[in-house]
């Protein structure tokens, strides 16, 4: 009789993780969510975050976290990496910083996401060295998108594995009725086209073209109005923009949103806009916001730089635009809202898109990082 396949084990090493909030944060924890369910075993060693022992009391994976001065939280996450490396298939890192302070040797695979932002723009940047150095211990570099590969082709070692994997998306939490009203009534107007943004309110969003715009969109759309979903430093920036143009009863900031009530909002939203732009040397990464919008067959209005371009297809499942330029951005916005057929065409199209980036949909890219010798091992109960 044959002996059975051993199980297949992950480490996750992770400086952005739940219940922390953000993209990456998302992504590493659902990274973990998803291949317990595949019946793999995943210890998590992160940072500490406030409401952490909550969080990771309730999780099907192990999670141990470290506090402290951030010199000897990392050296003490380095040092549990060494020791927890040598029994498990898979290393995965959120960046190549959570990579800089750890012991590796022996470790089967060692995979690291690369976003973008992390990243030197180029191999003279004085942060290269160190990021060579820590991309030096992975055997693959995972780039979230065309921007991140750029960068990493001019930084990577000899011998590590380029691949660009852009983030999965997590189903929507199903919204109720009075979710749907609520998102409904969040826009100042009825009766016109809703637009949306969901974002931390920072320059590099874009929001301040959105709302500059909507002057000349009232022209054409009377009862055109927008909702801002999202909080942070550019917010009350945005708020006196939107008093100087006197389109204050056309936007309405509700703050930070998340689950059914974020869920509600794309789908009652008949264009989702975020028009990014740089700023200095960052770029939007991805935008799994756009993606999110798309489940709901929203379609998106983003900006060309960075990796927004990997997160919608031009005029197939939205549109993108130069956001550093006021008059393109609205040109786009009059575009789209003129022809509601077209809203509705490319808001199919996203949704069939962003259906296939679902977690049950892309699994396999993570789980083929395994060796073949693996057995995937009992799914836990539900």
């Amino acid at each position: 009789m044959p002996a059975p396949m051993p199980r297949r084990r992950a480490l996750l090493l992770v400086q952005c993780f739940p219940p922390r909030l953000g993209g990456i944060e998302a992504w590493m924890g659902a990274l973990a969510e998803t291949l317990s369910r595949q019946g793999v075993e995943v210890t998590v060693l992160a940072d500490a975050a406030r409401g952490g022992a909550r969080h990771d009391a309730g999780a099907a994976y192990s999670v141990r976290r470290f506090g402290g001065p951030r010199p000897l939280r990392r050296r003490l996450k380095g040092l549990a990496a060494r020791w927890a490396a040598q029994s498990v298939d898979v290393v995965y890192a959120d960046s190549w910083k959570s990579l800089e302070h750890a012991w590796l040797g022996g470790a089967a695979r060692v995979v690291c996401h690369a976003h973008g932002n992390e990243l030197p723009e180029g191999p003279t940047d004085r942060r290269a060295r160190r990021v060579r150095a820590a991309l030096a211990k992975a055997t693959t570099v995972l780039a979230a998108s065309r921007l991140a590969l750029e960068r990493l082709e001019a930084l990577a070692p000899p011998g590590v594995a380029l691949a660009l994997r852009t983030p999965p998306i997590a189903a929507p939490a199903p919204a109720d009725d009075d979710e749907k009203a609520l998102a409904c009534a969040a826009w100042p107007l009825a009766g016109g086209p809703r637009l949306l943004c969901v974002a931390r309110l920072e320059p590099l969003k874009g929001v301040d073209r959105v709302i500059a715009a909507l002057p000349e969109l009232s022209a054409r759309h009377p009862e055109v109005s927008l909702v801002v979903a999202g909080d942070g430093p550019d917010r009350a920036r945005l708020e006196d923009l939107a008093r100087t143009t006197n389109c204050e009863d056309r936007v309405r900031f509700v703050g930070f949103v998340q689950g059914a009530r974020k869920a509600a909002l794309y789908a009652a939203a008949d264009l989702f806009t975020m028009p990014t732009r740089a700023v200095g040397r960052r770029r939007e990464s991805f935008g799994m916001v756009y993606l999110e919008a798309a489940l709901a067959e929203t379609p998106a209005l983003a900006g060309d730089a960075g990796g927004s371009a990997d997160a919608v297809a031009h005029k197939r499942t939205g549109m993108l635009c130069d956001g550093e330029s006021q008059e393109e951005v609205t040109a786009a916005l009059g575009a789209l809202l003129a022809d509601r057929a077209r809203l509705t065409r490319l808001g199919s199209a996203a949704r069939e898109h962003a259906e296939g980036q679902l977690w049950p949909a892309r699994i396999s890219d993570y789980l083929g990082d395994f060796p073949a010798a693996c057995a995937p091992g009992p799914r836990p109960a539900r």
